[in-house]
């Protein structure tokens, strides 16, 4: 996520990886950037299913990430005597969370 500069939180740099992969399924790599957005050329079928293997890769890391974080602190917890569920952490924190998200899922450009 790194590859967009600094300030983007992850949703939005996953979305711009969605527009990118969906590019590289038409058989287009990202070329460049201008202040309309990003420009692609087209691409051979190896290098587009490294990016998108390569994308995929990175949501995993990040997932993965998440998910060890959340298991250290709730054994930090334990550890310090307070006895709260991993499941009403992240459901707390998940729900605080979907007021801002800026994840764009299929279909919400519709309306959906």
């Amino acid at each position: 996520m790194g590859e967009y500069g600094p300030g983007l939180t992850a949703g939005r740099a996953f979305s711009l990886d969605k527009e990118r992969i969906k590019h590289a399924l038409k058989g287009e790599l990202l070329a460049g950037e201008t202040e309309e957005g990003f420009y692609y050329k087209p691409a051979s079928r190896e290098e587009c299913e490294k990016f998108i293997l390569g994308s995929y890769d990175n949501v995993v890391f990040h997932c993965l990430e998440a998910y060890a974080f959340g298991r250290i602190y709730e054994h930090y917890l334990e550890k310090n005597g307070i006895r709260l569920s991993l499941s009403e952490i992240l459901i707390s924190k998940a729900i605080e969370d979907m007021k801002d998200q800026d994840y764009q899922y299929e279909g919400e450009e519709d309306g959906e």
